[in-house]
């Protein structure tokens, strides 16, 4: 009887123990899709780059996008090039969460040129924003960001 109830203890142990390790695992969201930008023109073209704009379409409608692969839940965009984006409207709201890393704050910036807003995140959506520079906003209404617009915050 004592080493049915050791066997019993011991088994109770081990799927504690499991539980421990692999719920998290089970609960984890998938990853999201890397989305790579290789191109500094601000364009909205059915070509093979893709454009920031472009990626940004995609992680919002989680579909390949012109020269964009396709977003999938939490998305990151990525730089292979670095210089100035200028933009040449205002870059559409993000609508999803989304990581945007550049290469390097002195390496890639994005420049609204003095006319447009840059980045409009439509809240809930959470945004990360890092290793680039964001330049010469526009906020043509005096309570919205002219770099960074978080829409809907309070």
């Amino acid at each position: 009887m004592k080493t049915l109830y050791l066997s019993l203890f011991t088994l109770f142990v081990l799927g504690i123990v499991a539980l421990t390790v692999f719920a998290p695992l089970a609960r984890a969201t998938p990853a999201g899709a890397t989305i790579t930008v290789n191109t500094l023109i601000d364009s909205d073209a059915d070509d093979t780059t893709c454009s920031l704009r472009e990626a940004i379409i995609a992680a919002n409608t989680n579909a390949a996008y012109h020269g964009c692969t396709a977003g999938s839940g939490d998305d990151f965009i990525t730089f292979s090039v670095i210089g100035i984006i200028a933009l040449s409207d205002s870059l559409p709201a993000i609508t999803s969460d989304l990581s945007i890393n550049g290469p390097g704050t002195s390496d890639l910036a994005v420049s609204g040129s003095g006319k447009y807003m840059i980045f409009d995140v439509t809240v809930p959506a959470t945004t990360t924003l890092q290793n680039l520079t964001v330049q010469q906003g526009y906020g043509p209404w005096y309570s919205h960001g002219a770099g960074v617009y978080a829409n809907g915050a309070s």
